[in-house]
């Protein structure tokens, strides 16, 4: 069925099923709703799902793609996937012999169904699809999965073993959300830049720094480069006449970044531009000209794919908005800290859901997974709460959060602990001002360590 009619085929079910159409379960509205600058069924998601089981999680390495495990289980889902997802294949597809993702293949007449050997986990890829059809058509891959003996590989302490990241673009160059607004891309990644719960509260918990497979920019270094990108795209941005704005906007962004900050041209960074360069660099053609969100862990049920693709439409629609400029301020080092706060991460949530008018139960619970796992073992003291907090993988358990409530009117922004002081930041919840600094990890036991630790909020 060609994919306008199968947009019109899916608007007409929607007005057969008010049920689908309304409020969600928990009385919220669904995500594709209420968009002011996008249209959603012009935009597609390809989700790259990750399972695994144990002997993948404790046998392959950081460099261990193949295994004949991973290919007997790759076979027995290819032999069971018709019956599953109820449609008959007219093509199939293996190579286990390739160096890189070896993988087999099944094709439909409107769907593809993808399995590849990645370290650790099979990653399972779909034709990409609009919002309103990603959580029917995850659903048998899902069972499929379990049928097999395999789990979504979950790790929101720890990092590896595959991802849950999401490909987003149009159809063709004529219906690309990124295209067809100017400025969306550029406010996208200025505001995930200043959001430590949009950078990594949907992430695995310790896949942050420069070994990161979804690294952002605020190495000082890098996030000068990107700055300046960002400086000079706002400049033509201000000079542009809305047709120039339309056919060259992100042309320009994307010209601005490979000069000043081409961490956005590789695979590895938060938000990356690697596929989308091939639609606005000279090298240019139509092959999956997507953006890619890489800061997503994997995902537990089609539920979460389609609340993961919906706080995307919504950040998207509120980048796309030709008056809005997100302001570009710098992050000192003590605040970049705090991002490593699950408390801050916390809090910055709440923020994001009040700017971006969303709030889905099943996005809070995410949020609050990387947050409050039990853990990360919070012991009160003091008046306040200790527990873990994240780093990059080679420093893992190695820092503490300390969150005090100030009282009311005060200000600090140090922290002093077993005699030395940590820089610190505020922030507010439910109408509370509350301190939060990083500190090191004391050599013995946390639990033991803050009978004997010294903490004393300076003016």
């Amino acid at each position: 069925m060609p994919l306008k009619r199968h947009f019109m085929s899916l608007a007409y079910a929607f007005l057969l099923a008010p049920s689908i159409l309304g409020l969600n379960a928990h009385g919220a509205p669904k995500p594709w709703q209420n968009l002011q600058w996008i249209d959603p069924s012009q935009v597609l998601f390809g989700y790259e799902a990750t399972f695994q089981d144990k002997q993948m999680s404790l046998n392959d390495t950081s460099d261990t793609a193949y295994s004949g495990h991973k290919r007997d289980k790759i076979n027995e889902m290819m032999r069971l996937l018709p019956q599953e997802i109820g449609l008959r294949p007219i093509s199939s597809q293996r190579n286990f012999g390739v160096d890189h993702k070896p993988f087999a293949q099944r094709n439909f007449n409107e769907e593809m169904v993808r399995f590849e050997m990645e370290p650790g986990a099979i990653e399972i890829n779909m034709t990409p699809k609009p919002i309103f059809s990603l959580k029917t058509s995850w659903a048998p891959i899902f069972r499929l999965a379990r049928k097999v003996q395999l789990k979504n590989s979950v790790f929101p302490l720890g990092v590896g073993g595959g991802g849950g990241h999401i490909h987003v673009g149009g159809e063709s160059k004529e219906v690309n959300p990124f295209l067809l607004n100017a400025n969306m891309l550029r406010n996208v990644l200025v505001y995930t830049h200043h959001h430590p719960s949009l950078l990594f509260g949907f992430s695995e918990g310790f896949d942050v720094g420069p070994q990161s497979s979804a690294r952002t920019l605020h190495d000082p270094a890098l996030e000068i480069g990107f700055y300046s990108a960002i400086h000079h795209f706002d400049e033509w941005y201000i000079e542009a006449s809305p047709e120039e704005r339309r056919t060259e906007g992100l042309h320009r962004l994307g010209g601005a970044l490979l000069k000043y900050a081409p961490l956005f041209m590789e695979h590895n960074v938060f938000i990356n531009f690697e596929h989308a360069s091939r639609i606005v660099l000279p090298y240019a053609s139509n092959h999956k000209a997507t953006v890619e969100w890489r800061n997503i862990r994997p995902l537990k049920n089609p539920a979460q794919v389609e609340a993961m693709a919906g706080l995307i439409l919504r950040l998207m629609d509120r980048g796309s908005n030709p008056y809005l400029v997100v302001p570009l301020t710098g992050l000192a080092k003590d605040q970049f800290m705090a991002f490593m706060s699950p408390s801050y991460v916390e809090a910055d949530w709440e923020l994001v859901k009040s700017e971006l008018g969303i709030d889905d139960p099943i996005l809070n619970q995410m949020i609050h997974d990387y947050t409050r796992n039990p853990d990360l073992n919070p012991v009160s003291y003091g008046g306040g709460v200790v527990r873990g907090a994240y780093s990059d993988h080679a420093r893992m358990g190695k820092f503490l959060e300390f969150v005090k409530p100030l009282a009311k009117g005060r200000k600090s922004n140090t922290v002093m602990f077993q005699g030395r002081s940590y820089p610190a930041a505020q922030f507010k919840k439910d109408g509370q001002d509350y301190l939060v600094a990083i500190v090191r990890k004391p050599v013995f036991d946390c639990s033991d360590a803050l009978a004997g630790a010294d903490f004393e909020i300076l003016p």
